[in-house]
């Protein structure tokens, strides 16, 4: 018991530099609700290129992103995001009745996320030992869930006779966010692996000695220098063509598995489907048990990822949400369906039950993204499959129908599950190395996965 919570201990610097890069994701998940009609009161007074914006803004952020990790470091990729959302949150709170203002701001802030999350992704997976690196990369997507539960909440018990605007409270929130976001950064440590590939054994030895609470001239802690320095010098000694080969199939794996999944789990069709059929019912409510459903489901993976593994049960959850999907379609495939107040009823209570597995689902995805890539060409495919998410999103939103197409969305995970069964790898307690070695085979079953 005693070692076990010297272990823990030992952890804590791991997961407090990754506190910097969450709230900046609390606020990603307030505005991605946004998008997808978690706004005002319901979807009522937005559009499209509303919705669309800040999605636009995060592919931009993610594409300035992997040009400027060149010049800044991560730390300053963080405070710009941060300085933007506080601009964002100034002018919901000043102008929150302002159209063009508000689009400008959603631009603004979905830039600051983008310039971000590749650089978190990276920084998560390489500062943590190899038994706590789930729990430090699960931080983007709790932290998104945390902010989507947040907006759903407080939209969907808004009173639309109050003064008040949930614009202006969204600008109140994101000024508060960015401010944490700021003063969090006191908790951040630089990764050994940058320092090492810039040839500062020096800092690096230091980051280390920061994230396991080591001293500095210990064995452990050259003995990491030495292990760190073999993992720069093998990344580094491949070629464009061999870390492109490396790459292209864990690419291809984690564009279904992040990016097609988790948009179409939280996308403007699901929210339509959820909030016509609790408005049908008089049951508004049920958002706020959905939310914290699914804010639940994240905390659940906090404390499992490390020790009940990656694959098995981010599967079944996967699987869940599809078959919800799937047995909503037919309840919104005609009017009289929609106008049946049983069906709605049901309705309600599948949306409501899916968030849980919607919740649990996500956080691995961020594992999974920090793990699957070589060094040299990770934070362009991890911006590929960010992009590729957002695209997705902006689809969903561009071509919303009548019937919603929920069916089709659930099929299509259905299909990914399948696929996924079969060549997903199991990556717990598992080194970098050891991690990318899985996701280059074409199939991961059995014993090892």
């Amino acid at each position: 018991m005693i070692e076990h919570t010297e272990r823990r201990g030992k952890s804590r610097p791991q997961i407090y530099a990754t506190i910097p890069g969450g709230v900046i994701f609390f606020s990603a998940g307030m505005n991605l609700a946004i998008s997808v009609g978690w706004a005002k009161f319901g979807m009522m007074g937005t559009t499209k290129h509303f919705c669309n914006s800040w999605l636009i803004g995060v592919i931009a952020g993610t594409i300035l992103s992997t040009m400027l990790r060149k010049f800044l470091s991560k730390k300053v990729l963080w405070i710009i995001s941060s300085v933007l959302i506080f601009t964002c949150g100034l002018i919901f709170t000043a102008v929150p009745d302002t159209y063009d203002a508000l689009l400008a701001g959603r631009y603004l802030s979905g830039i600051g996320v983008g310039l971000a999350i590749v650089s978190f992704i990276m920084h998560a997976s390489e500062i943590a030992v190899k038994k706590h690196r789930g729990r430090c990369l699960v931080v983007e997507q709790f932290s998104m869930s945390l902010g989507i539960a947040v907006q759903m909440i407080y939209t969907s018990n808004w009173n639309a006779e109050w003064e008040f605007s949930t614009y202006r409270m969204h600008g109140i929130l994101e000024i508060v966010l960015a401010f944490l976001g700021v003063a969090a950064l006191i908790l951040f440590i630089e990764s050994p692996i940058d320092q090492i590939r810039w040839g500062n054994d020096h800092a690096a030895l230091t980051c280390y000695s920061k994230l396991r609470l080591i001293d500095h001239h210990s064995k452990e802690a050259y003995d990491l220098l030495s292990l760190g320095k073999v993992y720069v010098s093998e990344e580094e000694s491949l070629s464009f063509v061999e870390n492109l080969k490396r790459g292209l199939l864990p690419l291809v794996k984690m564009l279904m598995f992040r990016s097609v999944v988790v948009a179409l789990c939280f996308s403007l069709p699901f929210s339509a489907a959820f909030q016509y059929s609790s408005e049908k019912n008089d049951t508004e409510w049920v958002a706020t048990v959905a939310a914290c459903g699914r804010l639940l489901g994240a905390i659940c993976v906090i404390y499992l990822v490390d020790s009940v593994g990656r694959k098995t049960t981010s599967l079944l959850t996967m699987f869940i949400a599809g078959g919800m999907l799937i047995g909503l379609g037919p309840l919104f495939s005609s009017l009289s369906s929609t106008e049946d107040t049983s069906n709605m009823a049901t309705a309600t209570y599948l949306c409501t039950c899916m968030q849980f597995a919607v919740g649990y689902f996500t956080p691995f995805t961020s594992v999974y993204l920090g793990e699957a890539f070589p060094l040299l060409m990770k934070p362009y495919f991890i911006a590929l499959c960010v992009i590729a998410e957002q695209l997705v999103h902006i689809v969903l939103i561009s071509t919303i129908s009548v019937d919603l197409s929920l069916m089709d969305h659930g099929i299509i995970i259905a299909v990914i599950f399948f696929i996924s069964c079969f060549t997903m790898p199991e990556t717990k307690n598992t080194t970098l190395q050891e991690a990318q070695r899985r996701f280059r085979r074409w199939f991961n079953i059995g014993k090892n996965y």
